[in-house]
């Protein structure tokens, strides 16, 4: 991935420019689901991945992936293990299991098609990829984690790389102008912040590299 949308001391557009940017393109939200936060690990395991693409022109639904992986023999076995530990008293307080992972994320429940990783993952791309004429921009919270996960899942399973597609992340615009946003603007009614300062959140600079 190319593009990931970031504070930055070198600023080089707003958010207005942002918006700008995705006017009239083809932009795919996209997420997965995973079995930890270390793609290095041995149980290492993207167990779903989601996509939805949209025509910012038009507003249109140009289309969906959702699919989930098969458990892999190692993670069945590190869930074992966890299980055991967990029964034991051994296993850290507060800290989640794999099978509390895919409780939260239900991983067990709906109509979704599971695949092995290798095929869900080549299913993505293709998917993406089916917009590459339109230079699609690919839009996810934490877009850090979620493209250190597929770009990993991708080099295990010797697929090809995603191309260079411009990636925004929306966990970095809700944490740097919309949340600041909003108690300036509370402030601002209450008379403890100034106009100048909401225009400055408003005008507040990003870099998109």
């Amino acid at each position: 991935f190319r593009r990931v949308l970031f504070r930055s001391e070198r600023t080089k557009l707003n958010l207005k420019q942002v918006v700008d940017l995705i006017k009239n393109r083809v932009i795919i939200f996209f997420d997965t689901e995973t079995t930890g936060l270390d793609p290095r690990e041995y149980f290492r395991l993207i167990t779903e991945i989601a996509a939805v693409a949209y025509d910012t022109s038009t507003g249109e639904r140009l289309g969906e992936y959702n699919k989930k992986a098969h458990l892999t023999n190692p993670v069945k076995a590190r869930m074992e293990r966890e299980k055991e530990r967990v029964e034991k008293g051994e296993w850290p307080q507060g800290r989640k299991t794999i099978e509390d992972l895919l409780k939260m994320t239900s991983y067990h429940e709906g109509d979704t098609q599971y695949q092995e990783e290798k095929e869900m993952m080549q299913g993505f791309l293709d998917f993406v990829n089916s917009f590459q004429d339109k230079n699609p921009i690919l839009v996810a919270h934490n877009a850090k984690f979620d493209m250190y996960q597929i770009g990993k899942s991708l080099e295990v399973h010797g697929l090809p790389k995603m191309p260079r597609y411009s990636v925004v992340d929306s966990l970095v615009i809700t944490k740097n102008y919309l949340f600041p946003l909003l108690v300036a603007a509370d402030k601002q009614a209450k008379g403890n912040r100034s106009e100048e300062h909401t225009s400055e959140l408003q005008s507040r600079q990003y870099l998109v590299c």
